[in-house]
This record gives structure tokens, C-alpha cells and sequence, in this order.
């Protein structure tokens, strides 16, 4: 890819969707000026409305044989105005009354110790009538316990007689929470719905609307190249995605807060507190919700010839964004370990539990994650459209979804295209049938994760595009002497990795719940050690070391210099493992295998040191190593105190001698950084 040429059809694509005056109004004067004017004489109105009801007193007919000592109960109340009318039902429907009582038969409450039953007609549509019902039933139960207290009083009981239960409730929930409540079950389906509408026009104007005016070809034409200008093209739609989303949710939250504080007096206090933290966490999930968002409504585009049919093919998708946005505002629904890789609905339920003040890193984590890999997916798809000649020109009608194996030139490594959408297609098959098969058993459940949905899709990706397996898997003899020093290079990065994580915990604790999983995981009650080993150690250095280290690196070093590409698989290695308290570790060690690959060309290496971490620690923790090592490694006091200094600076000698030492082993095969 040439940044330079994005960078100039990104500018130029802009340019041109600011010059149209009606993106122009859907993505700031629509957020900007009509929300707040919608919410502010929305709240206006309902001031009004509320105290021109207060102000108006409720017309009340009262009938049945207590007629007349029900009326006097209320002749007293000043917003109560009684009416002698023949048929009072009638006049109700009619709108000429507000309320109705109906008394049924029995002697005087006042002078009899009866009871006496009283009914209120009122209509629920109508809001004077039901400010009347409110008032009358307020009057009415308050006469009832005065009642009450008379009879106590005049039979000479004591006054808790005629009540048993002092029964009452009190709402927990602050007033901070029930207004994040409101809001969170609001304003993410609207942010979804935001989303969506900025990335409409601009995804069917810059594909399917260039084929009706016939400039693509015009574009195509240019030594541009079909990459560059689907990146300039898709991060335009991604701009004005993002823009319109937060210009339209930031709008109708304050607007909403806004009205909020000016029916404060009428509907109750509100009040929310809106941390930086929560607008940084926001953000960073609303970011590859747009890049989704946007990545599908182009690749459906550009499947239209026309504009008007480009219509017709997004705005299913658009409505169906509504279905898990409303599945995350319905009550009840909290984010969890399922929902959480749910596309558009993972994102309204971070919301959700943002504003709810429920929120996690842990969650937030795998939602910003989940999210990234099916934008990851939809990018790709999009991409591999854009690369058909057939997509991008209007005359032409029809289309292969798949390309026929045979049609794939044999090549020596992956293309850079197949290693992210093996990354993403993996992380799919990760949340959903590796989930599953986890929760059903662990041990099994990690065997067909690692077996069936790491190793088998990247042999598979690699057979169908005719990729040499021994190349782009650098299936190389290693050296003795560069395997010996992988040896204790990776016991002494145990013990460094050790280190990091105290001081890690220090910052960000890790959670009990996962701590248990891990203790679960590695309880040699239920395995024995050496299976134990097999399923934690041998197949993941086998299964991730041939996607990570082999498909996805050999596929990055082709258009990535060393650096960035090492550092890349080693952060994707990190996000891999589906959690931020391992993230750090996880994408250290990633670096360091990647480069020990890298540097030797060799797999073998990356599979013995990915192995000896694994292991190393699966016998430090189920205390499988000599005495004197337990003391210090496995030592509960581990997390507050740290290692001894002479230990971590013994380590860190022998782990850099020993990387001199593979280096110089691996300098004759010429795979150096430089």
C-alpha cells in the first residue's frame, strides 16, 4: 500500500462529500441544531403541559348511596371542583368530567364499622383525568387512615392494632444509577442508529454512485491501484461515519441531560456523572463499531450497479443493525461471557453497563476486541470486492463469491490480505465454538480450540491459496547450537515474565474469577501432569506457532519492514488470549518468540521456546519443580514482595547471553534485522 496515494484520494473523497450539501446537513446540522431544538421544546412543552394541569382543578361526579359523605370529604380540597351530573359514566367518556367515584352499599363509614367500597372511573388517555385519579386516591386513603385512627381511638385499642405490618420499600438505587439506566437504554441504540445512517450515503456515493456517473473507470485508469484507493475510499466513509456518530450521540446526550435538569422539579431529581474513563472506553468501542459498520455497508455497495439499487442492498442491513441494538436496551440484558462477541449488540451492552456504572476492563477488553475482529473480517471483505474487476464495473451483471482453487498463482508465502483475515476468521471460531466447546469441557473443549479451529484453518487458508507449506511455515532443520541456547534463554524469561506480572498487579489486579479458572485449568487432581502438559504446553507451541509464527508472519514480512511486523504478530499473539491482565505478558513473550522465528527462519525454535514458557510455569504452579526453586517461584507472597534482586539480575544475564549466543548461531544463515 502507498500511504501517499490514500492519503490523496482520502483528502480528495472528503473534499467532495463536504461540497455536497446534503452530507453536509445529515452530519451537522442535523446533530447540531434539530436535536436540540427537537429536546428543548420537547421539555418546554412538557412544562407547560404539566403546569397547566397542576394549576386546573379535576371535575368530580360522585354517585351511590355514600354520595353525599364522600363529597364532603372532598368539598375541602382546592384543585377538586364536584359536579351533579344524571349520567356520570357518560359525561366521562364525553370529556365533560375528569373522575368519577362510585360508592356501592353500606352504612356510614363515619358512624358504622363497616366497610365501605368506593370505585374511581377515570380515562387513561386523558391526562387531566388521570392527575384527577392521582389526587382523588391521595385524598381518599388518606381519609381512610384517619378512619382507621378514630375507630383504634374509640375502641380503646392500641394504634398498632389495625396495622400488624408496618409494611413499606425503599429504592436502592441511586439517582445517578437510575438515570444511567435510562440513558443506557436509550441512547446506544441511538448511537448504533447514528453510526449507520453517517456511513449510508457516503458507502453508496463513493461506490455504487461512482459506477452510475461512470467515474470509477476514470479512477481505475490511474497508476492509483485498486488497494490504495478502497483504503482512501473506505477510511472516507470511516471519517464521516465517526463524525456523524459522535456529533449525533454527543448532541442528543446533552440534549437529553438538558431536558432532564429543566423537568428535574416535576419528574424527580437526575444525575450522572460522566468520567473521562468512560468517554476513553466509549470511544475506543465506538471506533471499530464504525470501522464495521462502515467495512459492511461498502462491501454491500459496491455490489450495486446503481445508486437506487445500492439502496435497496444496504437498507436491509441498516434495519437489521436495529435488531441487537434493541436486544442490548431490553431489561435485564447485561453484558456477559456470551453476548460479548455479538456484533453492534456487545457495544450497546458496554454502554449500557457503562452508564450503569457496571463496567469492567475485562469486558470492555473483549468487546473492543470482538468488535475489532469482525471490522478486521468486514475490511477484508470489502478489500477482496474492490480487488474484482467485475465488482467495480456498472455493466457488468454477475459476480463469484469464492474464487476455484485453481484459479490461486502457486506463491512461496501468504499475502498480507490472507494473514489478517485468518487472524479475524480464527478469533470468529475463538468466541463462538471455542467458547462453547470450553464451557462443555475444558481440557477437550481446549484440544478442539486449538486442533480444529487454529491449526486446521490455517493448513486449510494455506492449501486452497496454493501457498508453499515448508516455506511460509519456515519448515527449516534448526541448529543444534541455536536450539541449545533457546533453552535457557526461555527459563530465564520465566523467571523476567515473573517479575513483570507483580509489578503488573500493581496497577491492575487480577481478578479473582480468572485467577480460579486458572487454578481450574491447572488442578492435577482431575489430569495428570504430563497430559496436563500435552494440552497447555505441546499443542498450543504447536497449533499457535504455526499460525502466529508461521502463516501470519511470513505473510507480514512481505510488505512490513522486520520491526513492525515482529511487533504486530506479537501484539496479535496478545489479543489472541481474550484478556487485558494478560495482555502485557502475553505480547512480550509473542515479540520475543516472533523474532527468535524471524531471526532463525526456523519454526522449530519458536515451538521448543513457546513449549518451555508454557511448561515452566505449568510446573512452578502445580509445584512439580525442585524444592529450592518452589521457595522462591511459588512463594504466596510473591505478588506483594517481587523475586530477590539476585535472582532477577542473574536471569537477565543469562537471558541476554543466551539471545548473544542464538544470534551468533543463527548470523550464517543471513536472517539478520538490518
Amino acid at each position: 500500500m502507498n500511504w501517499r496515494i490514500i492519503r490523496t484520494i482520502f483528502l480528495k473523497e472528503c473534499l467532495d462529500t463536504l461540497r455536497d450539501r446534503r452530507a453536509v446537513i445529515a452530519m451537522v446540522v442535523v446533530p447540531v441544531l434539530l436535536y436540540p431544538a427537537i429536546f428543548i421544546i420537547g421539555a418546554q412543552g412538557l412544562i407547560v403541559q404539566q403546569a397547566r394541569i397542576e394549576a386546573t382543578a379535576s371535575r368530580v361526579a360522585v354517585s351511590g348511596d355514600a354520595r353525599e359523605v364522600v363529597a364532603a370529604w372532598l368539598e375541602t380540597e382546592e384543585n377538586v371542583e364536584l359536579r351533579e351530573v344524571e349520567e356520570p359514566r357518560e359525561a366521562l367518556l364525553s370529556g365533560r368530567l375528569d373522575a368519577v367515584i362510585e360508592t356501592g352499599e353500606g352504612s356510614d363509614p363515619e358512624a358504622g364499622l363497616d366497610s365501605l367500597a368506593v370505585r374511581i372511573l377515570y380515562d387513561s388517555v386523558e391526562p387531566r383525568s388521570t392527575a384527577a385519579r392521582e389526587r382523588l386516591q391521595s385524598r381518599l386513603q388518606e381519609r381512610s387512615r384517619e378512619l382507621v385512627r378514630d375507630r383504634v381511638a374509640a375502641a380503646n385499642l392500641p394504634e398498632g392494632f389495625a396495622r400488624p405490618l408496618a409494611l413499606s420499600s425503599e429504592d436502592t438505587a441511586s439517582t445517578e444509577r437510575r438515570t444511567g439506566f435510562f440513558l443506557g437504554s436509550i441512547l446506544p441504540l441511538l448511537m448504533v442508529l447514528m453510526l449507520g445512517v453517517g456511513a449510508f450515503y457516503p458507502a453508496i456515493d463513493l461506490t455504487a454512485g461512482e459506477k452510475e456517473r461512470g467515474t470509477f473507470e476514470t479512477l481505475l485508469a490511474t497508476p492509483a491501484g485498486k488497494l490504495n484507493i478502497v483504503w482512501g475510499k473506505f477510511l472516507t466513509v470511516f471519517l464521516i461515519c465517526m463524525v456523524t456518530g459522535i456529533l449525533n450521540l454527543g448532541s442528543m446526550a446533552v440534549s437529553v441531560l438538558f431536558q432532564l435538569s429543566m423537568v428535574e422539579e416535576t419528574l424527580g431529581e437526575f444525575g450522572l456523572t460522566i468520567s473521562w474513563d468512560m468517554l476513553l472506553i466509549a470511544f475506543c468501542a465506538m471506533v471499530p463499531l464504525a470501522f464495521f459498520v462502515s467495512a459492511i455497508m461498502m462491501a454491500i455497495a459496491v455490489l450495486a450497479r446503481s445508486f437506487k439499487e445500492a439502496q435497496n442492498l444496504v437498507t436491509p442491513f441498516f434495519l437489521a443493525m436495529i435488531f441487537p441494538a434493541t436486544y442490548a436496551a431490553m431489561p435485564g440484558m447485561t453484558l456477559n461471557a456470551f453476548n460479548q462477541f455479538i456484533p453492534i449488540a456487545n457495544v450497546a451492552l458496554l454502554f449500557k453497563a457503562l452508564f450503569l456504572g457496571e463496567a469492567t476492563i475485562e469486558g470492555a477488553f473483549a468487546v473492543i476486541v470482538s468488535t475489532a475482529a469482525f471490522a478486521l473480517l468486514a475490511l477484508q471483505l470489502a478489500t477482496w470486492l474492490f480487488q474484482q474487476d467485475e465488482m467495480l464495473l456498472a455493466e457488468d451483471r454477475g459476480f463469484a463469491f469464492l474464487r476455484r482453487r485453481s484459479s490461486f498463482e502457486p506463491q512461496s508465502t501468504p499475502t498480507m490480505t490472507m494473514g489478517l483475515f485468518l487472524f479475524g476468521f480464527t478469533m470468529l471460531l475463538l468466541f463462538y465454538p471455542g467458547t462453547y466447546a470450553q464451557s462443555q469441557s475444558i481440557y477437550s473443549g481446549l484440544l478442539i480450540t486449538q486442533y480444529g479451529f487454529i491449526l486446521l484453518p490455517t493448513l486449510l487458508l494455506l492449501w486452497y491459496a496454493r501457498i508453499d507449506l515448508r516455506e511460509s511455515l519456515s519448515l527449516r532443520m534448526p541448529g543444534l547450537a541455536s536450539l541449545a541456547a533457546i533453552v535457557p534463554a526461555s527459563l530465564a524469561w520465566i523467571v523476567l515474565q515473573s517479575q513483570t506480572a507483580v509489578w503488573q498487579a500493581r496497577a491492575l489486579p487480577f481478578p479473582d474469577a480468572l485467577r480460579d479458572a486458572f487454578e481450574q485449568l491447572l488442578d492435577t487432581t482431575q489430569i495428570g501432569v504430563i497430559p496436563l502438559l500435552f494440552i497447555v504446553a505441546v499443542t498450543p507451541a504447536i497449533c499457535e506457532e504455526v499460525m502466529f509464527r508461521g502463516a501470519m508472519l511470513s505473510s507480514f514480512r512481505r510488505r512490513m519492514p522486520a520491526w513492525a511486523a515482529i511487533l504486530l504478530v506479537g501484539l496479535l499473539f496478545g489479543i489472541f488470549h481474550l484478556s487485558v491482565h494478560r495482555l502485557l505478558l502475553t505480547a512480550l513473550s509473542g515479540v520475543l518468540l516472533t523474532w527468535i522465528v524471524y531471526r532463525s527462519r526456523s519454526l522449530a525454535h519458536g515451538v521448543l521456546a513457546h513449549f518451555l514458557i508454557n511448561g515452566s510455569a505449568i510446573l512452578v504452579v502445580t509445584g512439580n519443580l525442585p524444592e529450592f526453586m518452589l521457595r522462591v517461584l511459588a512463594d504466596p507472597e510473591l505478588e506483594q514482595t517481587g523475586l530477590p534482586m539476585w535472582m532477577l539480575l542473574g536471569a537477565a544475564l543469562v537471558f541476554l547471553a543466551s539471545m548473544v549466543a542464538f544470534a551468533m548461531s543463527t548470523r550464517r544463515q543471513g536472517n539478520s534485522l538490518a
